[in-house]
């Protein structure tokens, strides 16, 4: 299963992602079922060729699923199938809840209302470089990853000692 990965971000990964292959000698139809938690989401007829692959989207399978793990399974339904011991797959996804605020860098902008919070005598690092702007964030491009985008935010700041220590308990 190529999608979902471990984590869905709601509301933006929505579609199951699957590879099929019949590595037998005859063509084969049946049927692909995916469900969620057992629940059946959708039901489409399939006509594979013999020792034909097929990338299959079942879309908008995940969307409005409730924030925590969950269970998406595929499975493959034919007549035709004389090893029919390999037609199920199942994952766990875990839905990651709605975030509180969602900024999306992907079109390597900052949005006006981000802002550091300096709430002692900590400044934004002047001497960070043309990559940061005058309030400390920068947009840093990456190599693209699946579910990170290809854009990624960085923040500077230093600290003139003059902070009084800080202790976590």
């Amino acid at each position: 299963m190529a999608l979902p990965y471990d984590y869905v971000r709601t509301p933006n990964d929505k579609n199951v992602q699957f590879t099929i292959q019949n590595v037998g000698i005859k063509d084969a139809k049946g049927k692909v079922k995916v469900s969620v938690d057992g629940e059946q989401k959708v039901e489409v007829d399939l006509s594979v060729k013999a020792q034909e692959i097929k990338n299959l989207t079942a879309s908008n399978v995940l969307d409005g699923l409730a924030a925590g793990k969950h269970t998406v399974t595929v499975t493959i339904e034919s007549d035709d199938d004389n090893m029919p011991d390999n037609n199920v797959m199942s994952k766990e996804v875990n839905v990651l809840g709605a975030p509180v605020v969602y900024y999306d860098f992907e079109d390597g902008k900052i949005s006006s209302d981000l802002s550091f919070y300096v709430g002692d005598s900590g400044t934004v690092n002047a001497n960070a470089g043309d990559e940061f702007n005058k309030e400390g964030w920068g947009i840093f491009n990456i190599e693209k990853h699946a579910m990170l985008g290809e854009h990624v935010l960085a923040g500077t700041s230093r600290i003139d000692g003059a902070t009084r220590r800080r202790l976590l308990r």
